[in-house]
Order: structure tokens, then sequence, then C-alpha cells
């Protein structure tokens, strides 16, 4: 019996060990990612990614939240106007108090804005620049950017800039990392990452605001997958 537990134990182990292994080799093959493996054009694989676009349609209304605060009561795959308008109603309950009902609209605006998928991307990557261009819409729409993790004004996307959107863009072990921010204290972050044979790119995007809680419904958990087509 005692022999038996004894190689029940070694194998348990070995397989943490071999766990750990393969996960530090990942690590390793991740970090050692350079700015230029980011350069090609991807396409969006939607079966391996989660709310690429942001809220699903099917998501159910925004319910209540804890203690202190009340719930959206709206449906999360209307558009940007209907979803704020319906938030801004049910006077979802704000960190400062003071966050008007037409700031909350604004924001949730903005958020869906912020969120809109690619199916296409194409990126221009080195240590000097990131450039995103998204296709799939009516027209490409390119966002230059210079990974130097200094916050700027976004000129180049007319929409952006009418909303006075900042951005700024760093590179670090083997991480784009991007963040967008508003006047109304809204901050988008994605984070872009390749897989270890650089086949495939992974972008995470979170978002909060400064002001108030948002509504979960309106703000999923938003992970994209893309394959490289070239």
């Amino acid at each position: 019996m005692q022999k038996i537990q004894l190689n029940q134990g070694i194998g348990v182990a070995l397989l943490i060990t071999c766990a750990a292994w393969m996960t530090s080799v990942s690590l390793a093959a991740f970090q050692n990612a350079k700015p230029e493996d980011f350069s090609g054009t991807w396409q969006l694989n939607e079966g391996a990614s989660t709310n690429p676009g942001g809220p699903s349609p099917n998501a159910p209304p925004a319910g209540p939240a804890s203690a202190g605060r009340r719930g959206g009561g709206v449906d999360a795959g209307n558009k940007a106007d209907r979803l704020a308008g319906g938030v801004a109603n049910s006077a979802v309950a704000a960190v400062d108090t003071q966050f008007s009902a037409e700031e909350q609209k604004r924001t949730l605006a903005e958020l869906k804005l912020m969120q809109a998928v690619p199916a296409k991307l194409m990126i221009q990557a080195s240590a000097k620049e990131f450039n995103l261009t998204y296709e799939g819409g009516s027209q490409a729409v390119t966002f230059p950017h210079v990974p130097d993790g200094k916050k700027v004004k976004i000129t180049a996307v007319p929409t952006f800039e009418k909303l006075k959107i900042e951005s700024k863009v760093q590179w670090s072990n083997g991480v784009f990392k991007r963040e967008m921010t508003t006047p109304d204290s809204l901050t988008v972050n994605e984070e872009y990452t390749l897989s270890p044979d650089g086949k495939q790119l992974t972008v995470v995007l979170a978002a909060k605001s400064g002001m108030w809680r948002i509504p979960d419904a309106a703000n999923p958990r938003i992970k994209r997958v893309y394959d490289r087509v070239q």
C-alpha cells in the first residue's frame, strides 16, 4: 500500500513539474516576441473569441448591482444611443453622485465606439511604431501610434478626435499595451499578445470609469483572437 501511494505521489509530482515546465516555455516564447513579429494581416476568429464586439445581442439586461447601486435594466444588444438612454433613465448609481445621467449616457456611447471590433486587422509594428488599421467596415481606419508610453490626442480618426479621446502605447515584455481615455474618465485598456508560434494574435480589452460603475451588461469581458493571414 505504501509503495502504491509513493508511486502515486511521484506521478503527481511529475505532472506538476511537466505543467510548470510547459508554462515556463510558453512564457519564455511569449516574452521573446519582437515588435516586428506583430506586423501582418490578421483575420478575426470568432469561434475562439469571447464577446469580440462587446455586449452580445442576446445578453440579459443589466440586473441589480450590489448594495448602494441600482442596475441599468438595459438590453445590451441595442445600439449605443439606446443602450445609453436606458441606463440614464434607470439611474445607475454612480461612484460620484455628481456624475450626471447625460455624462453616463455619453460614457456608454464612447465605450461602445471603442468596443467596435475589426473583422480584419492590419498591424505595422516596430520599436518606433504601432499602427493599427481596422478593416471590415465601410472603409478602413488607421490608428498611428508611437510606443513611447506618452499620452497623445487621437487626431487621425475624426470621430475619436471630436470626442477628444487620447491614447498611449507602450511595449513591455513581448506585449503591446494601448490605453485610451476620454474627458469623462473612461479608460479602455488593450493588450496585444502573440502565440508562441506567431500564428495567432490575442487582444484583451478591459474598460473602467473613474466616476461610476459601468453596468456589467455593457462592459463584458472581451477577448479577440485573430489568425494570421500573412
